[in-house]
Parts: C-alpha cells; sequence; structure tokens
C-alpha cells in the first residue's frame, strides 16, 4: 500500500507581546482558529520579534536564535528573535520585515514547500476561501483590501515555484529598500484574487463587528468575537 503524501505546508505570523493577557487575548486566539480550521498544514510558526515574556501553552515548541530544529515534526512552534526591532509606525517595520522574511528560512530549512502568511488579527472565515488556498499549488498569491485598493498582505500564499523569488525578494536591504514605503506594493505577487469578500473591518468607522458574508478579516480588535472558519458564507 503507498503512504500518502506528506504535507508541506507551513502557517505562520508575526508576534509581538509584552503581557500574558497580549499572548492571550490575540494570538491565541489566533492560533485556536487556525488549529480548528480545515486549512491544510504540517505546521502552525509564530515568529516572535522580540518579545519580553513568552506564552507557556501546551503542545507549543519553543526555539531562541539562532536554533533551528532539524526536523519539521512539531505541530505549533515559535522562533524568539532575541532582540526587538518593531514597528514604530505604519511604514516604519522593520520588526515585521525580519519576521516576514524570516519564514523562508525556516521553510527552506526545514522542507516546507509551500507558505500561507496569515497576521495574528486575520481571520480565514469560509469554506470557499479556504478551499481556494489549500488547492493553491502555483504563484505568489495575495488577496485584495477593498477599503485601501491595495493587495491585502495580511494573507499569502507562497507556492513551491515561488519559493525562489521569495528568497531573492528577502535579501533586500530594509531600509534602502522599503523603510516608509507601504510595502504591498513591492511585493512581487503573480496574482491578487479579487473574488473574495473580506476587508480590514477593525480600521473602518462605524462598524463593531465582522459582516456574515466575509470571506476573511483583517485588523480585527481583540474584543471582536470572530466566527469559526467555515461559518460565513459569500453571497
Amino acid at each position: 500500500m503507498s503512504s500518502q503524501p506528506q504535507n508541506k505546508t507551513l502557517i505562520f505570523c508575526t508576534s509581538f507581546a509584552a503581557t500574558n493577557e497580549e499572548w492571550g487575548n490575540r494570538y491565541k486566539k489566533w492560533l485556536d482558529h487556525i488549529s480548528n480550521s480545515h486549512l491544510e498544514r504540517a505546521q502552525i510558526l509564530l515568529i516572535d520579534d522580540g518579545s519580553p515574556i513568552l506564552p507557556n501553552w501546551e503542545n507549543l515548541t519553543i526555539y531562541q536564535e539562532p536554533n533551528l530544529p532539524r526536523l519539521n515534526d512539531k505541530e505549533i512552534a515559535l522562533y524568539h528573535f532575541n532582540s526587538r526591532l518593531g514597528r514604530s509606525s505604519l511604514l516604519n517595520y522593520p520588526g515585521w520585515y525580519r519576521s516576514f522574511i524570516f519564514s523562508g528560512t525556516w521553510a527552506q530549512t526545514l522542507g516546507f514547500n509551500k507558505i500561507i502568511h496569515i497576521e495574528s488579527d486575520t481571520f480565514i472565515l469560509s469554506k470557499s476561501l479556504t478551499d481556494y488556498i489549500n488547492k493553491l499549488n502555483s504563484g505568489w498569491t495575495t488577496l485584495f483590501c477593498q477599503s485601501q485598493n491595495l493587495p491585502e498582505t495580511c494573507i499569502q500564499v507562497i507556492c513551491e515555484d515561488q519559493l525562489r523569488k521569495f528568497t531573492k525578494f528577502s535579501r533586500h536591504d530594509y531600509d534602502i529598500n522599503f523603510a516608509n514605503k507601504p510595502i504591498e506594493l513591492f511585493m512581487p505577487f503573480t496574482n491578487v484574487e479579487r473574488k473574495f469578500i473580506g476587508d480590514r473591518y477593525g480600521e473602518l468607522i462605524g462598524l463593531d463587528g465582522i459582516p456574515s458574508d466575509a470571506d476573511y478579516a483583517a485588523n480585527i480588535p481583540s474584543h471582536w468575537v470572530v466566527p469559526k472558519n467555515g461559518s460565513c458564507t459569500s453571497s
């Protein structure tokens, strides 16, 4: 009998928290949502920008810079940078950039062939978007943020044929190429998918919850209720 091929998909977010409460209200909420979803993955990874305190969650394995594992045999992992680079403003994000591109190093070291980036305040809500992401096997795909009229970098899928491009992208010097610039305009996406409903709802004035027809929701405050994956449907 032939064995099933190994799933080599990495799902990751970037992280920083100053308190246990913040770890629970934001990052554990995100982690539980991913864990209970039907998104195919071999591992969920948090890449941490030098947080002064780290969570003590069941089934979480923590790796301290510069140590990397040899096997991707942990379902949930956190990689902790020793220093914090931070994000001082909307267009000054060296900590995010370091953590984001490090996912490529992690994937290359451990043999992942597909990377899914979902920010920690962003949620996949519909079965149709879940199925779409699971079936992607080529390209560097992002969604579209209607309110900002920009690619939605909170959700990205980098498939095997784009990993070399990702490595090349990660060699850019942050200060020279991206400081004080919107990163959305410089990422080498091959596809910006516009057919799904979603937005940075947490930024929209007058809105206090996620619309029921949303396929995804980004920039969601920690106190908002997030429907489980697959419970929202597009019209």
